[in-house]
């Protein structure tokens, strides 16, 4: 279903990902909760 190249992999944002997979943001949430899709990564700082 998707492609897990190495050398092509980066951080898109979700305007991105709806354009390239056609899948609305609660489609993404559904694969991701099967396992099918990959998770959202967090990008920030945490502060302890």
């Amino acid at each position: 279903m998707f492609r897990s190249d190495a050398s092509c992999e980066r951080l898109l944002q979700f305007p991105e990902v709806k354009r390239l997979t056609g899948l609305g943001r609660s489609s993404c949430y559904k694969l991701i909760r099967a396992g099918l899709f990959p998770r959202p990564v967090e990008l920030g700082v945490v502060v302890l």
